[in-house]
């Protein structure tokens, strides 16, 4: 745990080991190198891509579970043996250039992981790889909208505010940010535990959605922006776990004004619209308020049920994205539908979230218990096709 020590008039909380703590996940990517495309089929929701003579390349992404670390946490990755896996040295991604079992390492000032990869190359008579999402359905908007809000703007200006000065509560939204008329004024711009940090989101106009082992303290003061730069400030007056997650929800003292935005939700029964999760842009925030996109790659249940997301590859997406890093923890996470952000999870880890809409009712049940005669709005998905 760490340590408080009184210095003069002040307090200077001194870290421990555990605040650097971290643990390794693999996430195995398969690369088409070569093969004959055969033909492309469709499976409920999306279009594979089926090759013959195929020969396939597994790479992997290495996910950081950030346990409890605090924001001057860096984490550098390295390969034990280069002739079977390289890995980028910030993000985390290994590629394959051999066979066989190699160790992954992830080195902070303090704490060193590892994790195993199966680096290898197959070929087989056929190999079907995901290709795109069918035409109407919910993961084609999901995967189109962050790309056609950057098709339509020249911008690439990830700055949510130009103007940022918590001594005095003056702070100025960015007209310029690429996400354009997206509204982030229901993600705080403050607050007194964390500063900029151990942040979150308005799931309705008094209850808060932020990350349980980041999380703003009860008597916090929350302060949120308008689009007028209008500048509303709450307390945080109590706050509940989700059990056996890394959520929280809490309960400020009265509703926020129309003027800041709450987030709607997926539905519980989300899966039946969506069946493949690849490289769905979503957006995120993070510690320096700014506005990223990452691609949401799969939804892992051997993990807590949670959503895995890594740094955009692919332009445009890849030219506003970046690694997240400790101290990002608690920062909200949203998909983007028809022009809403809607609420996902904030960040319990560099790259994973606990999926809020997996935890529907037990959020629901936190919200009851915490008062305030609200409960989560789920986003309308009637108008596409179940699978």
């Amino acid at each position: 745990m760490s340590i408080d020590i009184t210095v003069g008039s002040g307090i200077v909380n001194a870290p421990s080991l555990a605040d650097y703590n971290f643990s390794l996940t693999l996430q195995e990517i398969p690369v088409v190198e070569s093969g004959e495309v055969a033909q492309d089929v469709q499976d409920s929701d999306g279009i594979l891509r089926q090759y013959t003579e195929a020969t396939v390349r597994y790479d992997a992404q290495v996910v950081l579970n950030l346990i409890n670390a605090r924001s001057e946490l860096k984490v550098f990755f390295s390969s034990k043996d280069v002739s079977k896996a390289t890995v980028d040295a910030n993000t985390g991604y290994v590629t394959t250039v051999g066979s066989g079992l190699v160790d992954i390492f992830a080195d902070s000032a303090f704490v060193t992981r590892k994790v195993t990869h199966n680096a290898r190359t197959d070929t087989g008579d056929f190999y079907n790889s995901f290709f795109s999402y069918v035409d109407g359905s919910l993961g084609s908007a999901l995967f189109n909208a962050t790309l056609n809000i950057l098709d339509g703007t020249e911008s690439r200006n990830k700055l949510l505010f130009t103007t940022y000065n918590n001594s005095t509560f003056t702070y100025v939204r960015n007209p310029g940010v690429w996400t354009g008329d997206l509204d982030w004024t229901g993600v705080d711009a403050y607050n007194s535990t964390g500063g900029n940090q151990r942040g979150g989101m308005l799931i309705s106009p008094r209850h808060f959605l932020m990350a349980n082992h980041y999380h703003i303290s009860n008597g916090a003061l929350v302060v949120f922006v308008d689009n007028d730069n209008n500048v509303i400030t709450r307390t945080m007056g109590d706050s509940l776990q989700i059990a056996g997650t890394d959520l929280r929800v809490g309960i400020l003292d009265s509703d926020v004004p129309e003027e800041i935005a709450f987030y709607r939700v997926f539905p519980s029964n989300w899966n039946s619209y969506l069946k493949y999760r690849e490289y769905i842009g979503i957006v995120v925030s993070d510690q320096e308020n700014k506005a990223l996109t990452q691609d949401w790659k799969t939804f892992k249940t051997d993990l807590g049920d949670t959503i895995i997301h890594v740094p955009s590859m692919d332009s445009p997406k890849s030219e506003v994205t970046e690694q997240l890093v400790g101290g990002d923890s608690s920062s909200p996470v949203f998909a983007i539908l028809n022009g809403e952000m809607i609420a996902m999870g904030t960040h319990f880890g560099a790259n994973v979230c606990p999926f809020v809409s997996y935890y529907h009712a037990d959020v629901n049940t936190a919200m009851s218990t915490l008062g305030g005669g609200y409960q989560l709005t789920d986003v309308d998905l009637s108008s596409f096709p179940t699978y």
